[in-house]
């Protein structure tokens, strides 16, 4: 018999099984109550497995209920076994011969009429191994593999003395947490899209997979070379296979033991930061943007639009009444702003209100209660009047409507706005909780909701996105519970997860998923895990993160999308630029104009001299903060700095010379321009970082040592010297006057959960004298009253957690942050990154046409193969052979990827002294130089076939230039370095050519071409590279130098910023979005604040270019092999 699949014929009339199969699928009324009583029985199970795991709280009731389900999932699994006959999906047919079988004709290829019969043995078989009959087993199979365990322990025991706890019946019960998945398919459909996703970015994920892998092999190694011998890291970096874990979390964007680092390894950590999370992010992203895009296809087709109700006011009171509080006239405007201004001072008030010296200050409680008064007044009337003017909205006249308006989002908050005044006031007893009363007038923040409609589209963007969240959320949910129930399994028993208040984090199931949740949200605040814990913590941070992102997401997208299309102002039409000319070039001022903007031979040297002039002033300026540094290369510092003071100097006067040659002063006279020079922005940054130096020189010591660090600061503007090269912080402007009303609305949402969750954590916290960390600071020290609550709740609500020793409802509020807040208060800072992107692109274009520069880049021109290709010479047989596209050569290149993997893996082994000495130092000796010798026989093949290697360039010289070329080079020339070291005895740290030998995983570039895409990424982004890298180049050293002033000598930092390198690798860290610290200074908090809210978006332009652009690039290249190979089809 030939067997195959076909969608089967209706069935004529209904068979018992048939009628059976419909109740199971819930196609019937009682099939649907049986399908909703399995999920609150399955919801049912989830729970009650969970809350067992709570020590003292395992209840018989939950064995009865396991019993009772595991009878009720067998026999549904055994009717289902026989029903499957009747799905459609699982059916298989058979050609048959017999004539008494029941048949129907099909056509085949061959448009030959054919009889086949349904095969139900082989349909059962088929649905047995189908997913979700083996859920279905995982449910139920553990249940009686335990209980048969129980007995066969019991009779060799006699029976006596039996306790039913086996070593492995928490690892059998887990698999209860299955059942969650029989959901799956039948009632949702989640996790199978996830197969969508990988047949639609398969060679998209291999790629950036293997780019990925690589930069994570590659800062393995070096992580372990540069933290091997420090004692602060505890053994966490002894080998390259420890060093991988804690490498994986810096590429997740974490940093756990950040303030261990030796100076090499902070320069590790920087570079991860800086560039490399970009690249590793590409295929952890992918999963999480596919799975979004193709869930949110069915948004689309619930869409609904905001109300927006037109009304034609009338002229009686009610109508008046309505144009002044509605704004629709000029005293309705000035109440509208000053009821926005009282609003703003209630919640300053209230802010202030909570601090322990207001409480204490008489005259100020007297102040804040005064001003109570008279708002509640104001409000009361104001939501009297809104009461009676709502009546010219026909849905709101009459009885009925007015009853309808009082159920409205607007009179609720109107009305919570100066209800919890009337309750103190009517109600003054004893034992109330004030301080949630008093919580309460912060809805008053909402009544500027009727100003800034922000909030209201929050319902319509829930129903548009409701199949989204339905999905994502299940997802979610399962991710959340299964990592939960793994890690609770892994770590119980760690003496390592221990809290400050002395409880494993990991205790239980419902204690676990705290942790859980922050690691499901790309957060790593603990990181000594058990091995197997850290492999689960890898995978939820490759796989699980950008999956239980989504539904965290789609609020905060479908908010931002919202805000573009309803405050996008119209499409600016490109003018064309006035090119104002330059006068008489042909003087010696002209020459001087000429030099200066690098239009001549020398003048261009000189402007790429001045660019680097700048970074090293700043770079002196950093090592000067180091003691041991400056005390035994003080001479050098300071000739550095004397050399560029020299040369800036001498820049200025010649900029001041040629001023009128200048296009912006070109309409003045000599003298005029030259005065407008002395005034103008770059003139100001030049006397500002040049004169503090010669003022040190003539008045040393006394009132300059005090202002040692403002001129330290004001050193550092040198930076802005190259904006008129790279436009950057003169744009800043334009970002807000453009995104002005985007950035108020949003702003306004992020500003009412900032406060609203920061007095949340405030109450929380209040009372927690637990000590976390290091410096004996409290949480209720850090959450003490609301402003000192806020920064902490910032860093909080841009998505970082440093802190996460809460309370329970501490706890409880951090996690409605990560569910509702996060995505909205990180809007604004995405507005701004994006707005500056747009503009800076803009402002370089114009420079390009005033430059007289084509903005499309030419396109590459490809060498021309020579004319002697396929001449049958030994060389181009080599070629041959070694090419990845030749199928006589298929054998050697995956013989070459197992070798190359075997590599890898004996360098790793190699890097653990103990597994060294247990096979054998020689084991590792002989294995390296045979390896060597094959590396140099290849690097001599492919040397000998470069002039038949288009890669190469058809040329010897291409090939050694090439990217392929310095692989392979690095693959053994190390071996040799360390074979002459050892035969003359010369020092030598061997550690080096190990590490150096990981950068043998670039040999798979030979068969999967990825790193040599760098090139067209770079190209592809160049301009939005060189407009932005910049400004946040300006960022960090601003930062990093702000840091260093307020905080170095802060106790409660230990240290952290007591010189201005030390200070650039926390502030890399933190522009990163990890927060290694948060015990600031009043100052530093103000600083931090500015970083979360538009600092690190400014920041991770540049990052988030190279991510964009690389995906692109990688598309675009699957798209053209894709092509290539339809056109090898074709011929």
């Amino acid at each position: 018999l030939t067997s195959f699949r076909s969608m089967p014929p209706k069935v004529s009339g209904q068979s018992f099984r048939a009628s059976l199969f419909e109740f199971l699928s819930g196609s019937t009324l009682w099939g649907w109550r049986f399908t909703m009583f399995s999920v609150f029985l399955i919801l049912a199970n989830i729970a009650c497995f969970i809350i067992s795991t709570v020590d003292g709280w395992d209840h018989p009731f939950f064995n009865n209920l396991e019993d009772i389900s595991v009878v009720i999932f067998t026999v549904e699994y055994l009717l289902r076994l026989y029903a499957c006959a009747e799905d459609p999906e699982h059916q298989v047919y058979c050609q048959t011969t017999n004539p008494k079988a029941k048949t129907h004709s099909i056509t085949n290829e061959k448009k030959e009429q054919i009889k086949i019969t349904r095969d139900d043995s082989a349909t059962r078989i088929n649905w047995i191994f189908s997913f979700y009959s083996l859920v279905d087993l995982c449910c139920i199979l553990p249940f009686y593999v335990e209980l048969y365990s129980f007995y066969l322990t019991k009779a060799a025991c006699g029976g006596h003395g039996i306790e039913y706890d086996l070593p492995a019946s928490q690892f059998l019960r887990m698999f209860r947490l299955f059942r969650i998945m029989r959901v799956e398919g039948r009632y949702l459909e989640a996790f199978s899209v996830f197969d969508d996703i990988y047949r639609d970015n398969k060679q998209l994920l291999f790629t950036s997979g293997f780019v990925g892998s690589a930069v994570w092999v590659i800062l393995s190694g070096a992580n372990w070379l540069c933290e091997r011998n420090n004692p602060k890291m505890e053994g966490r970096f002894d080998t390259i296979a420890k060093a991988s874990y804690f490498t994986l979390c810096n590429l997740f964007g974490e940093f756990p033991v950040v303030n261990e680092r030796t100076p090499m390894g902070k320069l590790v950590a920087v570079i991860t930061a800086g560039v490399a999370v970009a690249v590793f992010a590409i295929p952890t992203g992918i999963f999480g943007n596919g799975f979004a895009e193709h869930a949110s296809k069915k948004a689309k087709e619930t869409s609904a639009d905001v109300d927006e109700v037109d009304v034609e006011p009338s002229d009686g009171l009610s109508g008046k009444i309505y144009k002044f509080v509605y704004a629709l006239n000029s005293p309705g405007v000035i109440y509208e702003r000053l009821m926005m201004i009282l609003i703003v001072g209630n919640v300053s008030g209230f802010i202030v209100g909570s601090t322990a010296w207001a409480e204490k200050d008489a005259q100020i409680s007297s102040f804040l209660d005064g001003m109570e008064s008279v708002s509640v007044a104001i409000f009361t009337l104001d939501y009297v009047l809104r009461f009676i003017a709502v009546g010219e909205i026909a849905r709101y006249q009459g009885f009925t409507g007015r009853l309808a308006y009082l159920f409205t989002f607007y009179s609720i908050v109107d009305l919570a706005a100066v209800l919890p005044f009337y309750v103190t006031w009517l109600t003054p007893v004893q034992g109330i909780n004030t301080s949630f009363i008093r919580a309460l007038r912060l809805l008053r923040m909402l009544k500027m909701e009727s100003y800034m409609k922000a909030f209201t589209v929050f319902d319509d963007i829930l129903y548009n996105n409701k199949d989204v969240l339905t999905v994502t959320g299940f997802a979610a949910v399962v991710l959340w519970i299964f990592f939960s129930s793994i890690m609770y399994l892994l770590e119980k028993d760690n003496p390592q997860m221990i809290s400050p208040r002395g409880e494993n984090y990991y205790r239980s199931i419902p204690a676990a998923m705290w942790p859980t949740l922050l690691n499901l949200c790309g957060e790593v605040p603990l990181a000594d895990y058990t091995p197997l814990g850290k492999v689960v913590s890898g995978i939820m941070g490759v796989v699980a993160v950008g999956s239980f992102a989504i539904p965290i997401g789609i609020l905060g997208d479908g908010f931002q999308e919202w805000i573009e299309e309803k405050y996008a102002g119209p499409e600016e039409e490109e003018e064309e630029e006035k090119v104002q000319l330059t006068k008489g070039l042909d003087t010696w001022t002209g020459s001087i104009h000429r030099f200066l903007e690098g239009e001549t031979y020398l003048g261009s040297w000189f402007q790429t001299g001045l660019f680097y002039l700048v970074f090293l002033s700043v770079g002196q300026q950093a090592l000067e903060t180091v003691p041991s540094v400056n005390s035994e290369y003080g001479w050098l510092l300071d000739g550095v700095e004397f050399a560029c003071v020299v040369t800036f100097l001498l820049e200025y006067l010649l900029r001041f010379l040629s001023a009128e040659h200048a296009p912006e002063f070109a309409d003045k006279s000599k003298g005029t321009a030259q005065l407008s020079f002395l005034f103008s922005f770059y003139s100001i940054i030049d006397i500002l970082t040049i004169a503090p130096y010669f003022w040190t020189l003539a008045y040393p010591g006394g009132k300059v040592d005090e202002l040692d660090e403002a001129f330290r600061m004001l050193r550092v503007l040198r930076l802005l010297k190259m904006d008129k090269y790279i436009p950057s912080i003169t744009l800043i402007d334009d970002v807000f006057r453009d995104n002005a009303v985007p950035l108020g609305v949003t702003g306004f949402a992020a500003a009412v959960f900032w406060v609203i969750f920061s007095t949340m954590m405030w109450m929380a916290e209040d009372g927690d004298a637990v000590v976390t960390g290091d410096n004996g600071i409290t949480q209720a020290d850090r959450f003490k009253d609301v402003p000192t609550a806020m920064p902490y709740t910032l860093i909080l609500l841009s998505g970082d957690y440093p802190l996460c020793d809460f309370t329970f409802w501490g706890m409880v509020v951090c996690f409605l942050m990560c569910l509702f807040a996060v995505s909205i208060v990180s809007i604004p800072s995405s507005i701004i990154a994006s707005g500056f992107t747009a503009v800076a692109m803009k402002e370089r274009k114009k420079r390009n046409a005033r430059e007289g520069h084509k903005t499309q880049e030419a396109k590459e021109e490809k060498v021309a193969p020579p004319k002697y290709l396929n001449d049958g010479s030994t060389a181009a047989e080599i070629h041959s052979f070694l090419s990845p596209d030749d199928d006589n050569g298929v054998w050697f290149d995956n013989l070459m990827r197992v070798f190359i993997f075997t590599n890898i893996g004996m360098v790793i082994l190699e890097s653990d002294p103990g597994f060294r000495a247990q096979i054998g130092e020689s084991v590792f000796s002989y294995y390296e130089g045979g390896t060597a010798v094959v590396y140099t026989l290849l690097y001599l093949m492919r040397l000998i076939a470069a002039p038949y290697d288009p890669r190469a360039g058809y040329s010897v010289m291409g090939f050694i230039n090439s990217f392929f070329g310095t692989v392979d080079l690095i693959a053994f020339l190390p071996f040799y370095f360390e074979l002459a070291a050892i035969q003359y005895g010369l020092p030598y740290d061997f550690a080096l050519p190990r590490f150096l030998r990981l950068f043998r995983v670039l040999q798979l570039e030979h068969y999967t071409e990825a790193f040599t895409l760098i090139d067209d990424v770079f190209r592809a982004c160049k301009e939005t590279l060189i407009a932005t890298g910049f400004l946040a180049v300006i960022i960090w050293v601003g930062a990093a130098y702000l840091f260093f002033v307020f905080e170095r000598e802060n106790p409660a930092v230990e240290g952290a910023f007591e010189n201005i390198p030390n200070s650039m690798y926390y502030t890399a860290i933190f522009l990163s979005g990890e927060w290694g610290q948060v015990d600031f200074t009043p100052k530093g908090k103000i600083l931090c604040c500015v970083l979360v809210v538009a600092g690190i978006g400014l920041y991770s332009i540049p990052v988030g270019a190279l991510f964009d652009a690389f995906g692109e690039v990688l598309e675009e290249k699957g798209q053209e092999d894709e092509e290539d190979e339809d056109e090898k089809k074709n011929q």
